[in-house]
């Protein structure tokens, strides 16, 4: 008989294998990452083309973005909406998403519609139509899209820290690109960027589904022989630099919040102190029981809500702290920021690590629990070059990470005056009171008809 009066003592040890892969070659060379998956009749497909915004030509910033937007507007003489209606017709689920570093086609299918599925997707990937009429018409979409983004404090905000975060590097600009460079843009541009980076050699598969790797490889084969084999691999040449804490503050005259942005240059996703980093933000903000949110939202209530978080690309990190409050608490919300930045960098306690172990141990499961999240863990595998053992180890590597390597970690890689910091919202409401707390010095305004986005 269960005691329903009182709660279930939570048990601290979790035995969870997740998922492993085998790693084949197709036909022509691109390599494929499987996991047989049987529970559902279903297929999840990654492919991951070695090309983001990052690889954009300067002074066109956006090519990469416009190319995954107009690529699927027809392929193989069908027009757009006659490819949507036979992906609908076999209930596909389909999505192109451009970052920095890669472009990702996803699809989701019903097993017994794979093989016609992957047709569709193999005319999209080798034979685009890219017709003057699509380009035109996603270049004119995407800048009314900037048109309205513009009126998002939270997407300005956003654009404003990685110009000043990445200063001087291809990481300086959104996916989207901005209205200027977007109108340097040529079908021809695109058409160029297609020919040189979409090539058997530079592309990935990762498969889940409800078949066996031979059956999967086999269809891909049969359909992906056209890919075109010419590629010559390009490095990123640029220097990644540390500045001076600086408050760049945008004004929108009336604004009754602010949007908060901080963020510092870190070490990169196969830096050692991996495990460490994960845990210190999970107890300084990457939680919902974290430091900063119980003490902005729980104690303070000045917020719905703030999160902190370690980003990555293939050579570097960051470090990244965000919220939005009224703006008669702005002052307030960055001086508590600085004040827990101090304190993570200072003490830890055994209790807080203990917590912050419990928490991602017991959150790692579900990290597995569908066919779409597998994909995407081995796609990070896949992407960030990882051991292919990474998951196997990650609850005992985790459990490992003593205070002393967490407390480093904070050290290392939260760096109070070597942050940037972005403020969209009323400034004059708190201008004067920020300035006492910053320095004249440190502060940058503009009004936001000043950013050219």
């Amino acid at each position: 008989m269960i005691d329903r009066t009182k709660p279930p003592v939570p048990k601290d040890e979790i035995r969870y294998s997740p998922p492993g892969f085998t790693e084949t070659e197709l036909n022509n060379g691109v390599p494929v990452f499987h996991t047989e998956k049987n529970s559902l009749p279903i297929v999840q497909i990654n492919i991951i083309v070695n090309v983001g915004s990052s690889a954009d030509p300067v002074f066109k910033q956006g090519l990469t973005n416009l190319l995954a937007v107009t690529i699927d507007e027809g392929a193989n003489g069908f027009s757009s909406l006659e490819i949507d209606n036979k992906l609908e017709a076999l209930g596909t689920l389909f999505s192109i998403n451009v970052e920095p570093e890669n472009t990702f086609f996803t699809m989701m299918t019903l097993k017994k519609n794979l093989e016609k599925s992957l047709e569709l997707l193999s005319w999209i990937l080798q034979k685009p139509n890219f017709s003057e009429e699509d380009f035109n018409r996603e270049k004119s979409r995407i800048l009314d899209e900037i048109k309205r983004l513009k009126d998002s404090p939270a997407f300005v905000a956003d654009y404003v820290l990685a110009q000043n975060l990445f200063k001087d590097t291809p990481f300086s600009y959104l996916n989207l690109g901005t209205t200027e460079t977007l109108n340097n843009i040529t079908l021809h541009d695109v058409k160029s960027q297609y020919q040189k980076y979409f090539s058997s050699k530079n592309m990935s598969v990762v498969a889940v589904g409800n078949l066996s790797e031979n059956e999967f490889s086999g269809i891909m084969n049969k359909y992906f022989s056209e890919l075109n084999k010419d590629f010559k691999k390009s490095h990123l040449d640029f220097t990644l630099r540390t500045h001076k804490r600086h408050f760049h503050l945008i004004n929108k005259p009336g604004a009754t919040q602010s949007e908060i942005r901080i963020a510092n240059l870190a070490t990169g996703r196969h830096s050692p102190d991996f495990f460490g980093k994960k845990l210190a933000n999970s107890i300084l903000g990457g939680q919902f029981s974290s430091r900063l949110n119980h003490n902005l939202r729980e104690e303070k209530g000045i917020t719905y809500g703030v999160s902190t978080f370690f980003k990555y690309t293939k050579e570097f990190g960051s470090f990244n702290a965000s919220t939005a409050v009224d703006s008669a608490n702005t002052v307030l919300a960055v001086k508590e920021f600085y004040k827990e930045f101090d304190l993570i960098r200072q003490e830890i306690s055994e209790e807080e690590i203990a917590f912050a172990k419990s928490y991602a141990r017991k959150l790692f499961p579900l990290q597995f629990a569908s066919y779409s999240k597998i994909a995407t863990n081995n796609t990070n595998l896949v992407v960030f070059d990882l051991r292919k053992d990474f998951y196997k180890t990650y609850i005992e590597e985790l459990g490992s990470v003593t205070k002393d390597e967490i407390l480093r970690s904070a050290q290392t890689n939260i760096l109070p005056e070597a942050q940037q910091v972005v403020i969209v919202g009323d400034v004059n409401s708190f201008i004067d009171e920020l300035t006492e707390f910053a320095g004249e010095d440190t502060i940058s305004r503009y009004e936001l008809e000043d950013i050219k986005i």
